[in-house]
């Protein structure tokens, strides 16, 4: 494993109303993040996992 910068693998947050979709890139020509043996990860051509994102505020 090697770190990439963030400006050539952007991750985008796309509000589906009562949950997120995580994608590398953009939905279009990017990859989604979904849960895989109890590991996050961004897959090709796989259907987005959806994702509940809690806000420190709310405590």
């Amino acid at each position: 494993m090697s770190p990439v910068a963030s400006k050539t693998d952007t991750v985008t947050f796309y509000d589906m109303g009562n949950f997120y979709e995580i994608w590398q890139k953009d939905r279009e020509s990017g990859r989604p993040m979904v849960v895989e043996d109890d590991h996050l990860r961004f897959v090709q051509g796989a259907t987005p996992g959806r994702f509940n994102l809690q806000d420190s505020t709310w405590d």
